[in-house]
């Protein structure tokens, strides 16, 4: 098994290290003379998979460094729920959850698919961003803020809710990168839209955490991140305006956003209780 002791400031200390490395990774091609200003062109999304790769083996390395061989406790695998047991069924659970909240803007993406709306990964480029969004994105973030954030913080002191609040606002962090730059281009009439990015990531990042240390599982983090990220974020428009083109169905779609938001709730705890997880202990 693997022990780690850490003090609280070492443990803040050391997730700090692992923001660090992972924003910093993405920044190493612009030392290198690269231009990574566009990040939605195909070569910038190429060299961010590599950089985002070194930055897991990086925080691999970190957690490992930290860890010393004890018997009787759980394997680093198990303290970073990278095992397989129970995988599958948290994986079900989450995904299950998640497309429960997520059941008004899946009936309007059935509604667009049945208008004939076609998906828009047809060309590379395309296919490239989906890839990123739906599977490195979230493998990466899921890794680092996610399995090694909240283990260190907790192996620090900090209780599973105290870790889950903290969390969250560093994967906020990890993102002020994408709002620098659309402050620099656009000014400060887009510093609403950074704010709302900001709450919104940090409350699905509470929303992952909770997954993992509930069923202590990385992969039921990950699906529900990949899922949220393939959604994007719902589209609200056909409630506010009248010329929506799914406006003459508002009172379905507006019915199945409140029943998903109540099954959600009314499931949360009950699906996700009942795992071996070495935070519940």
């Amino acid at each position: 098994g693997c022990s780690i002791s850490l003090s609280g400031a070492e443990a803040v200390g050391y997730a700090v290290a692992l923001l660090v490395f992972f924003v910093g990774s993405l920044y190493v091609w612009n030392f290198l003379g690269y231009d990574n200003q566009d990040r939605n062109k195909v070569e910038v999304i190429q060299r961010r998979v590599v950089s985002v790769f070194g930055s897991c083996v990086a925080s691999a390395i970190l957690v490992q460094w930290s860890c010393e061989p004890v018997a009787g406790e759980p394997t680093l695998a198990e303290l970073l729920g990278l095992q397989l047991e129970d995988s599958v069924q948290a994986s079900v659970t989450a995904l299950l959850l998640t497309m429960l909240l997520f059941a008004g803007p899946l009936l309007q993406l059935a509604l667009d698919v049945q208008a004939g709306e076609k998906p828009a990964w047809r060309d590379r480029q395309q296919r490239w961003i989906m890839l990123r969004n739906v599977l490195l994105a979230p493998v990466s973030e899921e890794f680092v803020f996610r399995s090694c954030t909240l283990m260190v913080l907790v192996k620090g002191g900090f209780s599973p809710v105290a870790a889950l609040l903290l969390s969250p606002l560093l994967f906020a962090l990890a993102h002020v990168h994408h709002f620098y730059l659309d402050v620099s281009r656009r000014g400060l009439a887009a510093l609403p839209a950074v704010f709302f990015t900001i709450s919104y990531t940090s409350v699905f990042g509470a929303y992952a955490g909770g997954l993992l240390i509930r069923t202590g599982s990385f992969y039921s983090a990950l699906v529900a991140h990949s899922f949220c990220n393939f959604m994007g974020f719902p589209d609200l428009g056909v409630f506010f305006n009248k010329y929506h083109f799914h406006r003459d169905r508002v009172h379905w779609i507006g019915g199945t956003y409140i029943f998903g938001v109540l099954a959600f709730s009314w499931l949360l705890f009950p699906l996700t209780s009942g795992y071996s997880s070495w935070y519940m202990a």
